[in-house]
């Protein structure tokens, strides 16, 4: 609800026409960031293999990564080819967009993402600048995974039903959450560029239920469609 409320208010008007819309998403492997971030991308294009880009930011781990990342400036190996979001960017600048496990990127990655999340623009090595305001950047992160889970376990023990509905209040979120991603990413502006941080949370038993068996009925279906097999 978060995510689909943020993309109605963009596509309203009611948020900052010149920067792009950034989200964050928290928790642990496994438990849907990426699946979210393609459904966003599949509602919004037809085309989903070129309106959502997935960019693994432990590919740039080091301060020389950059240049893959942006492409090199002039006078550098690999110059014209530009780097892999620019070019990615370039095809489609209104794409929905993944930085996966950004808290492995090098700080200097970090600081060319406030530059594109602040401007709604990035500059690539050739100098061309490609203009992606209306992009939506998505980041996700384990950093604090631990923490959530064990908070979300306590919320579900203390309301005495392991499958109630729970939600990460706002004191949580300011007063646990906001010093370790401050430790992290170092620079509160780069936080403060974050339209909606999303926290996912461990699925209950009933969750995990349904996603078995709504894979089972997935494979039974192809298994059915490609082989005749029921």
């Amino acid at each position: 609800l978060t995510v689909s409320a943020a993309i109605r208010r963009k596509e309203n008007g009611w948020y900052d026409e010149d920067h792009p819309l950034v989200f964050l998403f928290l928790g642990s492997s496994g438990i849907g960031k990426t699946e979210l971030a393609k459904q966003v991308a599949a509602y919004l294009h037809k085309d989903i293999k070129k309106g959502f880009i997935r960019i693994d930011m432990s590919e740039y781990q080091e301060k020389h990564e950059v240049s893959k990342f942006i492409g090199s400036p002039p006078g550098y190996v690999g110059h014209e080819e530009g780097g892999q979001l620019t070019r990615a960017l370039a095809t489609c600048p209104n794409a929905v967009v993944l930085f996966d496990e950004t808290e492995k990127a090098h700080p200097d990655v970090l600081t060319a993402l406030l530059q594109l999340f602040d401007e709604g623009r990035l500059t690539d090595g050739r100098g061309a600048t490609i203009n992606c305001k209306d992009a939506i950047f998505i980041m996700t992160s384990n950093v604090g995974s631990q923490v959530i889970a064990e908070h979300a376990q306590d919320l579900r023990h203390s309301s005495g039903n392991d499958e109630a509905d729970i939600e990460i209040s706002r004191d949580f979120k300011e007063k646990v959450m906001r010093p370790i991603l401050r430790r992290h990413f170092l620079r509160d502006e780069f936080l403060g560029r974050i339209n909606e941080m999303v926290y996912f949370l461990p699925f209950s038993t009933s969750e995990l239920t349904e996603l078995v068996n709504r894979s089972l009925k997935s494979w039974s279906e192809k298994a059915l469609k490609r082989h005749s097999l029921t």
